[in-house]
């Protein structure tokens, strides 16, 4: 009986990637899930909030990477009343996120997987609109791939840099522990050519 808790959490994790998406986590845009997907998925939840402690408690948990934006580790919300960041750009629907009354901007990214062009778009936007604030930290559940992807689209979509290969290698200077491959490549490769306003 004791398994079952677990085991339908994991069900509903499966369903969330075979079909429902994103959606599925329930986060809300101020960072929050909705009580029921708290209770319903606490056991994927506090697997996936403990294995991103245990993959990054050796590495900085945030890399400047140029202007006022960062990114990295989803932060606790006593980490983010610590620092000094101004608003958060959130790509993990998995975890939930306190900002304590920071601007917030949820894009939502199923982790292990390659954002689509439109999401990368949002991102960007979300980036550079909150940017005007402070200091934005740009997050997911390690900072490795998706956060990273997302800044790395926001130097090609601002013009910091002159093409993906560039781009790459701003984020990987940053963030040595950075994990994009040919497929957030060719994903950064489809951004539309445009100027941020």
């Amino acid at each position: 009986m004791w398994l079952l808790w677990p085991t339908l959490s994991l069900l509903l994790v499966a369903s969330i990637y075979a079909v429902i998406g994103e959606a599925g986590f329930q986060k809300h845009a101020d960072g929050r899930q909705s009580l029921a997907a708290s209770w319903l998925l606490a056991p994927y939840l506090a697997g996936a909030w403990i294995n991103s402690r245990a993959w990054t408690w050796r590495a900085p948990r945030w890399a400047a990477v140029v202007d006022g934006v960062w990114f990295g580790r989803t932060p606790t919300a006593r980490e983010l009343a610590r620092s000094t960041f101004a608003a958060v750009v959130d790509l993990s629907p998995e975890l939930p996120l306190n900002v304590g009354g920071r601007p917030i901007a949820v894009v939502p990214v199923l982790d292990l997987t390659t954002p689509p062009t439109e999401v990368l778009v949002r991102a960007v936007a979300a980036i550079e609109r909150l940017r005007g604030n402070g200091p934005v930290l740009v997050c997911c559940a390690l900072g490795y791939s998706r956060s990273a992807c997302a800044v790395a689209a926001w130097l090609l979509a601002t013009h910091r840099v002159p093409g993906v290969e560039a781009a790459l290698l701003r984020v990987r200077e940053a963030r040595a522990e950075v994990v994009l491959g040919p497929r957030h490549a060719a994903a950064l490769r489809t951004l539309p050519a445009y100027v941020m306003a």
